[in-house]
């Protein structure tokens, strides 16, 4: 009856009817989630991160516009800026040097300014916080994948099966010496070959 005062069991508030009363029992509901941004407004758990993305605008929810690519951002400009760089491979120029970057803030700020990140373990310092937390990772706490392919514990997952379980790869990364004529499976195997035999400089082990 829609004029019968009803208690809320959980709370004791009183709604009148049962209609008011259902609607309300949904906020004491522990599978629901309210909305910061609508007061008194719950959600599944399913649909929660749903409706913050598409009512309130809030994370990566603005999608590439260049047909099969699924990346989303969070601002168009950083969507735009992305088409720029990924799909049309534009450059911009350094006023400081004169050459041109596809990513010309981390030109800038690792080349120009000189910016670290060092390792709170061992000082070694890094261009990227990634290159740093990959160091950590691997250095410091020991992070090892399995291969599911043949069941060996290696740092590096993704390189370990391009180079052993892809087939055949062909040498084509070059020895920043411009006087070597060596080629190299990757960017990697050429920078230690650089180091060890141009520039002599030997690798420590971590462990001993």
């Amino acid at each position: 009856v829609g004029n019968e005062k009803l208690d809320c069991p959980t709370c004791q508030k009183q709604f009148w009817g049962a209609n008011s009363l259902k609607n309300h029992m949904i906020c004491h509901d522990n599978n629901r989630l309210e909305c910061p941004k609508c007061p008194g407004k719950t959600f599944a758990k399913s649909t929660f991160v749903n409706h913050i993305r598409e009512v309130h605008r809030v994370g990566k929810h603005i999608p590439c516009t260049v047909p099969e690519c699924k990346v989303k951002f969070r601002k168009k400009g950083d969507m735009l800026r992305h088409i720029a760089i990924v799909h049309e491979n534009k450059k911009e120029l350094c006023t400081e040097c004169g050459e041109s970057f596809k990513n010309l803030k981390y030109h800038q700020t690792s080349v120009h300014q000189g910016l670290r990140y060092k390792c709170q373990e061992c000082n070694k310092e890094y261009k990227t916080e990634k290159m740093l937390k990959h160091h950590v990772e691997n250095i410091h706490e020991m992070k090892r994948s399995i291969c599911e392919i043949c069941a060996v514990e290696v740092i590096d997952l993704k390189n370990h099966i391009k180079l052993n379980h892809e087939g055949p790869i062909e040498r084509t990364e070059s020895c920043p010496e411009e006087t070597c004529d060596r080629k190299f499976r990757t960017g990697q195997e050429a920078r230690k070959h650089y180091k060890s035999f141009h520039l002599e400089i030997k690798e420590m082990c971590q462990l001993c």
